[in-house]
């Protein structure tokens, strides 16, 4: 388990709770309430520290995929903190403190999203408790304080006799773990995400006793504005239309061959610089030209250079490929042939677009054709 203040969840159940107490949700990170006498952890918060960096470059990763894929990733975060502090007391003691001074429900909705926040405003406070079970423990890999006796294939420890020195949260039930956590969001318009987590430590290495420890995570993440969002997307853009302009140019300056292509070149064809960039990836070219001649004499060009048979496209009246390498409609190495009218590109005197497809690289998920 990466995180010490991400307790057993494995063996532990959830339930929630709310106390209706008026609290004023905290705005900034100095007004998030620190629990009297609790000092901070340095290793383990430089710790916690270089995991949330690790969880940073994953979400830049996820916010490159989700532009790949549909050109809108969400904000990314300016700046984490991560404070961690240890005390001596009792979780639950902990638990009925944070109560007092945040407040918490446990249902939510619309009233949860960021964006329905005006600048100084927050969101409700949610909190959750975990509870630990009956049983705790067989075989558990635990890497956390407290939980070392856990990592015994032969563990199975009883609960209630472990914690007779230790006040419930109610009849019965022992909290593992307990946090909260809300948004804000600053003058500035960053949306701001807020945690405060606990988790009992308390229970000695051999599984023999307890004594009151808790941990005590502290987080606050801020992110990007929506303006900020839209600017950097606008940027990247505008990065992309140029960095498209430079090859489209460098197509432009050196057309392809016959030879490069491996397909002849249908005579006083008109190369298309601009759609053939954009058509093409990095694993596939392609590369479009369009002529006034008419289909059919276009067909018997290629039929004639060839030695292939054209074969009318499924689906497609009148549009036919000429296929040199693999099968149709997406050979490895073939030509489409097929009506002008209403294409990208065309002028109003061009009967035929006749577009190069040549496979350079084949994908790891795409089998030979």
């Amino acid at each position: 388990m990466n995180s010490s203040l991400r307790g057993p969840l494995f063996f532990c159940a959830l339930a929630f709770f709310a106390l209706p107490v008026a609290a004023q949700v905290p705005k900034t990170e100095a007004e998030t309430p620190i629990y009297p006498g609790a000092v901070r952890d340095a290793a383990l918060e430089a710790r916690r520290q270089a995991e949330r960096k690790e969880e940073a470059e994953e979400e830049r990763a996820s916010r490159a995929r989700e532009r790949a894929m549909d050109g809108t990733p969400s904000a990314r975060a300016l700046s984490s903190s991560i404070k961690v502090y240890r005390v001596n007391a009792s979780v639950e003691d902990v638990m009925r403190f944070y109560r007092q001074r945040l407040d918490g429900k446990t249902e939510y909705g619309d009233e949860m999203d960021s964006r329905n926040l005006a600048p100084g405003q927050t969101t409700p406070v949610v909190y959750g408790l975990v509870f630990y079970e009956d049983q705790i423990g067989g075989g558990i890999d635990q890497n956390t304080e407290g939980f070392e006796c856990f990592g015994r294939a032969e563990a199975s420890v009883e609960v209630r006799p472990l914690m007779a020195a230790r006040a419930p949260a109610e009849p019965g039930k022992w909290i593992a773990e307990a946090s909260w956590w809300w948004f804000a969001k600053n003058l500035k318009g960053n949306p701001m995400y807020f945690r405060v987590g606990l988790l009992d430590v308390g229970i000695s290495k051999d599984c023999k006793s307890w004594s009151p420890r808790t941990l005590i995570e502290v987080s606050v993440d801020v992110y990007q504005s929506e303006e900020q969002v839209a600017g950097e997307e606008q940027e990247f853009e505008g990065q992309e239309d140029r960095a498209h302009q430079q090859r489209v140019a460098g197509v432009a300056a050196k057309p392809p061959t016959e030879p490069e292509l491996g397909m002849p070149i249908y005579p006083g064809a008109r190369f298309d610089p601009e759609l053939s960039t954009g058509l093409s990836q990095e694993s596939e070219k392609y590369y479009v030209y369009f002529t006034d001649d008419p289909i059919l004499k276009v067909v018997q060009f290629y039929e004639g250079r060839t030695g292939k048979k054209a074969i009318e496209l499924e689906g497609a009246k009148g549009a036919f490929w000429v296929v040199l390498k693999g099968t149709a409609p997406w050979p490895e190495l073939g030509v489409l042939i097929e009506p002008a009218a209403g294409k990208f590109g065309a002028r109003p005197a061009d009967k035929t677009v006749v577009s190069v497809r040549k496979v350079v690289a084949r994908r790891p998920d795409e089998s030979p054709q």
